[in-house]
C-alpha cells in the first residue's frame, strides 16, 4: 500500500474511532463522503477529536468556524459547522515525498455539524480524494 493511501486511511480512522456507539450512514446525496452521526455534544465532539488527534501523532493545524468566518464578510449563516484541519507531519512528508500533487490533498479535513438533536462528524472518502490524482494506488 503506498504511504499516500495509508496516511489518508489512518487519519480517516483516527476521525471515526471516536464514535464507535454512532451508526454509519451513506445517503445517496453524499455517497463520497464518510459520515457518522453521535448524541454526544457539539464540545464533547470538538474535544475527542483534537484528543484522538494529538494521541495518533495529528496536530490540528486550524479549526475553521464557518457561521463566523462567513459573518466577518457579512454573510450570515445560522447553521453551526467546523471544519478541522488535521495533520501527521511524518505521514504528510512520507506521502509528499512519494508524490508531491498529493499536496492538494492535504491537510486533511474533518468536519463536525449539528444535525437536528445529533453531531455530525465528515470526510470525503480516501477513495474519492485518491481518484483526484489519476494513477495513484
Amino acid at each position: 500500500m503506498s504511504n499516500l493511501m495509508f496516511g489518508l486511511l489512518v487519519v480517516f480512522s483516527l476521525a471515526f474511532s471516536l464514535f464507535t456507539e454512532a451508526t454509519a450512514q451513506e445517503p445517496p446525496a453524499v455517497s463520497n463522503l464518510i459520515r457518522e452521526e453521535t448524541p454526544r455534544s457539539l464540545d464533547e465532539v470538538k474535544a475527542a477529536l483534537e484528543t484522538a488527534a494529538k494521541e495518533r501523532g495529528y496536530g490540528v493545524a486550524a479549526v475553521h468556524d464557518l457561521p463566523a468566518m462567513m459573518a466577518k464578510r457579512g454573510v450570515e449563516f445560522a447553521r453551526t459547522v467546523f471544519v478541522f484541519e488535521v495533520c501527521h507531519p511524518e505521514q504528510a512528508k512520507a506521502v509528499l515525498s512519494e508524490r508531491m500533487d498529493a499536496s492538494t490533498l492535504l491537510p486533511c479535513r474533518i468536519s463536525v455539524w449539528v444535525e437536528g438533536d445529533k453531531v455530525v462528524v465528515a470526510t470525503v472518502k480516501p477513495t474519492v480524494l485518491l481518484a483526484t490524482l489519476g494513477n495513484a494506488e
